[in-house]
């Protein structure tokens, strides 16, 4: 397996555990789905906002997940925001459309939502537990807006939850870059129960479902 850290695997009843040796468990069941969060053409094509940073390597790392799942029995679940009239993410716009790099086929799932939890509102829930799915991976953005909301979301419904650390991003607010305010927040999930781990550590846990 690639990297230097040394992996373990477990089977627990219907759960397979990864553990990386030194560090905390990563939570990789059977029952896992990606979510990818509103990765959509507004943050990208500089039309109604400035372009989010780090875009190239954001959209990488999210489509090295996004290939890693779809040959993986890991199921893979995207996320759209519809904003009103207006705004960036605006409901049938070309700003509202999923970034290329990304898009999901016709048979690949999508839930809409409203609000900043992907949870709030829709029948994200609903589908998850119909999948038999209690662990997340979560990627996308924003990542002190939706991508936070549904990790708080979603460890209130009690589902383990994997935040890719290096696979969302956000724009600068508050006098801090869009750098500090991933830190900051991949602290503040930790501190809520998310596992935080990097995209080739992600992927390396994928491949042995």
């Amino acid at each position: 397996m690639a990297g230097h850290a040394a992996y373990f695997c477990a089977e627990l009843g219907r759960t397979l555990t990864l553990f990386i040796k030194g560090e905390t468990q990563i939570y990789m069941p059977n029952s896992t789905a990606l979510l990818v969060i509103d990765v959509q053409m507004g943050a990208f094509d500089g039309e109604r906002c400035a372009v989010i940073p780090g875009a190239d390597q954001l959209l990488e790392n999210v489509a090295r997940l996004v290939s890693a799942v779809r040959v993986s029995d890991v199921e893979l679940i995207f996320i759209q925001h519809c904003a009103p009239t207006g705004e960036v993410y605006e409901e049938g716009s070309a700003q509202w459309l999923f970034h290329p790099d990304i898009a999901p086929a016709d048979t690949e799932s999508i839930v809409r939502k409203r609000h900043s939890s992907a949870f709030e509102e829709t029948d994200l829930h609903e589908k998850l537990t119909s999948l038999h799915i209690d662990s997340l991976i979560v990627c996308g953005l924003q990542s002190e807006h939706c991508v936070s909301n549904t990790t708080f979301s979603a460890r209130e419904l009690d589902y383990k939850v994997t935040v890719v650390r290096d696979a969302h991003s956000t724009w600068p607010d508050a006098g801090l870059s869009a750098e500090q305010l991933v830190e900051r927040q991949n602290g503040l999930l930790a501190e809520k129960g998310a596992v935080l781990r990097s995209t080739d550590q992600v992927i390396d846990a994928i491949r042995v479902l």
